[in-house]
């Protein structure tokens, strides 16, 4: 069984979906992303192995002004932090973060 098909399957007993394909429908944010209206930071690196990149790049996400999406090429599942760092950057994720919200702060401020 593949593992999308055992999710599925698991996901399917557990809350009520019919299979793999209809809790991958009803559970992704694309179906709902024309309606964020705030400024949203997506930070999803290309070779998540839980999470495919894929979708992100639908026109949904990227058709919408008040979503940025950051997509590094690396960085798997959550796992954005260097070992090591020259630059002060090894909380990678969470200067992008803080680097968001101040320009978001700007830019509500000079509006």
């Amino acid at each position: 069984m593949r593992r999308r098909d055992h999710q599925g399957h698991l996901r399917q007993q557990a809350n009520g979906f019919t299979d793999a394909k209809d809790y991958y429908t009803k559970a992704s944010s694309i179906r709902v992303s024309s309606y964020i209206r705030v400024p949203t930071l997506i930070i999803h690196s290309q070779d998540d192995p839980f999470i495919p990149f894929a979708p992100l790049k639908a026109r949904e996400f990227s058709d919408n002004p008040y979503l940025m999406i950051v997509s590094p090429e690396r960085g798997g599942h959550v796992a954005f932090v260097s070992g090591k760092s020259q630059d002060g950057d090894r909380f990678w994720a969470e200067n992008r973060a803080l680097e968001f919200f101040s320009m978001a702060a700007t830019a509500q401020s000079t509006s």
